[in-house]
């Protein structure tokens, strides 16, 4: 049985799969992207910058995919996330 794509992380799994030869030659290695809905919308050179900005803008980081350019990631899930007690 395969399963509906209907959610945010997923869209923005699959746009991050389909980005990425972009994303990696668009921003340095290391650089911290956000993503919702399938767009990236802040990229910071630090995770807590990346934070500030995403909530700059009135959104959450930990309902966004956050990923870093020029990284490999193997396997789909939350790559990193933060506990916002900052």
């Amino acid at each position: 049985m395969r399963k509906k794509m209907n959610s945010t992380a997923d869209q923005n799994q699959v746009a991050f799969r389909k980005m990425k030869a972009m994303i990696d030659g668009t921003y340095p290695k290391g650089r911290f992207l956000a993503m919702e809905r399938g767009q990236i919308v802040a990229d910071a050179p630090s995770f807590d910058e990346l934070a500030t900005r995403v909530r700059s803008q009135g959104k959450n980081p930990k309902e966004m995919l956050i990923v870093q350019a020029g990284v490999e990631y193997t396997e789909t899930g939350i790559i990193l996330a933060q506990d916002g007690s900052r």
